[in-house]
């Protein structure tokens, strides 16, 4: 038996070494935390007609553990204050067409989070109108976890790549500078942005993040991914930039309840 010790000593040491190369690392961030993040388009008129009688089926399949901040698009306000309350958090709502649901609800996007806000909510309406005079816009959350300043934000770009792309630029010119009447949203901390962008991730649309502002995905290299987010491709990201952070275990996880999948990654900064 002792002549076995040795044997049993390497074998660990082995076991151990390949447990270590095969699991997942957090990437290292000075004085960092990771938080839980997360976009979703719901679906909420077209695929539930206002009712938010299958949020708490929706948020126990792929919405726990609980992320720090949700982005929501095509959202009802009823349903986008169901997820709050189902996540134990906090909603702001920007309202696109006002009682546009059938069941009388205001429909656009919504920030759900966790903890207090560090300030007042920013709302933008970006340019152009989508069909039956759909505007298409963002709202962002300031918020302030692990006592760090980040700005989140919900955003859901046209479905018209003209149109995109002047949605885009403005939003990147705000963040550039160029635009003096909008403040970028980088003053108020490390910028997230999240949600459908209608987009794939080669398009030109997408430019302007890239180009103008050096954004940086959740999944890294433009042009990766691995699941998609909607039918077989990826139309929904997390971005930052003026990056001092990191993103991990980013994952698409399909939901009986939309057309979309969960988009979620942790990210350390």
């Amino acid at each position: 038996m002792l002549r076995l010790l040795p044997v049993l000593a390497v074998l660990a040491f082995v076991a151990t070494m390949v447990s270590a190369a095969t699991s997942p690392t957090v990437a290292a961030t000075p004085d960092g935390r990771s938080v839980r993040l997360a976009t979703f388009n719901i679906y909420g008129n077209v695929g539930h007609q206002g009712r938010a009688d299958w949020v708490p089926d929706a948020v126990d399949e792929v919405l726990r553990p609980a992320p720090t901040a949700l982005a929501l698009q095509e959202a009802c306000r009823n349903q986008a204050q169901e997820f709050a309350d189902r996540l134990g958090g906090r909603m702001e709502f920007l309202t696109l067409m006002p009682h546009r649901c059938d069941n009388g609800a205001d429909f656009g996007d919504a920030v759900v989070y966790r903890g207090p806000a560090n300030g007042t909510a920013v709302r933008r309406i970006l340019p152009g109108l989508d069909e039956e005079d759909e505007p298409r816009g963002l709202i962002c959350v300031p918020l302030r976890p692990h006592g760090r300043p980040m700005m989140f934000c919900s955003v859901h770009l046209s479905l018209d790549p003209g149109r995109r792309l002047a949605q885009t630029t403005v939003l990147a010119d705000a963040e550039a500078g160029r635009r003096p009447d909008t403040p970028p949203l980088g003053e108020w901390g490390q910028v997230v942005l999240a949600g459908d962008f209608n987009a794939e991730p080669t398009s030109r649309e997408l430019d302007p993040l890239y180009d103008t502002i050096g954004a940086m995905e959740a999944l890294g290299p433009r042009g990766r991914f691995a699941q998609p987010t909607h039918g077989d491709g990826k139309i929904d990201y997390i971005f930052t930039w003026r990056a001092k952070g990191s993103f991990e275990y980013t994952n698409a996880i399909p939901c009986r309840y939309s057309d979309h999948s969960l988009y979620t990654s942790e990210f350390t900064f």
